[in-house]
């Protein structure tokens, strides 16, 4: 299965990682892509829709009907679209994000076998993992295998493991349709969010960061000691590339780990802002209940060895002052369209 000259469908594509998929893959010669998305959370990242290689549908995948309309005629399927947010999001909100992913993973896998899409890949993640795995700061890097016994820390860990689960059954019934499912940890880069309410961290401090004092406080939630394993979008999106490009005998790819190689913590990655920054910022601890998982760090040796020698190349520094210039662009374009 080759990505070049195929007709590629992105669920999710004006997502985080959609968006990036997307852009990468236009840029392949014969490449037809389709994006859908539901457009739950705010644009984030632009789209040369310019590319006629490129066509937008707009709807809600728990619509049985668009579903399998998305579905006709396409080669390979990335599947990302999800509810997704922070934390406290998830917290507030564990009916809804269980209910409406598991609702969309199982109708896109059902729609995919309807019009025989050949490949099937499946965007999951590090809360599938128990949460016993990540209950101590410096709990050993987690491998596929257990997964097993079950206990997700959140309802979106849930919904992963179930949308695996599903993919894998609907595989072994349906020999012609190959897949992989990847289990993405702390992915960050251009194109988050930085809504200061259901943004992931990185962006989040970096926004806050950038507005300082203006948004000042500059906080993180208690001590700050829980530890991360981050892994730049392009990364990212290497492993997922070669995962269809790659020649192997076997109809599923994984579950396998895709993430970066060094943890760190809550209140370093902070300071580690504040330094690219160059400002003269003050930390701040706000006051919190214990974090969920003090740990979350991913062992990645069976990505290397399933996906041609994979393994992160960007640096956590780097990356966060990519990341930092990329946001403070956003910033200044979106002040000035606010003058105009």
């Amino acid at each position: 299965m080759k990505l070049s000259g195929s007709n590629i469908l992105i669920t999710g594509g004006y997502g985080f990682i959609g968006a990036n998929l997307v852009n990468r893959l236009s840029q392949l010669s014969d490449t037809r892509i389709r994006l859908v998305d539901n457009m739950d959370r705010e644009q984030q990242y632009s789209i040369a829709n310019n590319n006629a290689n490129v066509e937008t549908i707009i709807g809600d995948l728990r619509d049985p009907n668009l579903c399998n309309e998305v579905c006709k005629g396409i080669d390979i399927i990335f599947h990302l679209a999800s509810k997704a947010g922070s934390m406290e999001y998830y917290k507030k909100n564990a009916f809804e994000v269980f209910s409406h992913n598991v609702m969309i993973d199982n109708l896109l896998i059902s729609a995919a076998i309807e019009n025989k899409v050949n490949f099937f890949g499946y965007v999951s993640s590090a809360f599938v993992y128990p949460i016993e795995l990540m209950s101590q700061i410096d709990s050993p890097p987690i491998l596929e295998f257990q997964d097993l016994p079950a206990n997700p820390a959140i309802s979106y860990g849930w919904a992963k493991f179930m949308g695996e689960r599903s993919l894998q059954y609907a595989l072994k019934n349906n020999q012609k349709m190959k897949g992989a499912i990847y289990r993405l940890a702390n992915v960050y880069g251009p194109g988050q969010s930085i809504d200061l309410d259901r943004g992931s961290i990185i962006p989040v401090l970096i926004r806050r960061a950038l507005e300082y004092p203006k948004l000042a406080p500059y906080k993180i939630f208690g001590e700050g000691i829980e530890t991360r394993s981050y892994c730049h979008i392009n990364d990212v999106l290497e492993a997922i590339c070669i995962s269809v490009d790659i020649k192997d005998s076997d109809q599923l790819i994984g579950p396998v780990n895709i993430g970066g190689e060094h943890r760190i913590s809550m209140k370093d990655l902070a300071n580690l802002i504040i330094e690219i920054s160059g400002k003269e910022i003050i930390l701040s601890h706000q006051e919190a209940l214990p974090p969920t998982t003090l740990s979350q760090s991913l062992n990645c040796n069976k990505a290397q060895d399933l996906l041609n020698g994979w393994s992160p190349k960007i640096s956590l520094k780097s990356g966060l002052q990519s990341m930092y210039n990329y946001i403070e662009k956003k910033i200044k374009s979106e002040k000035m369209t606010e003058n105009v």
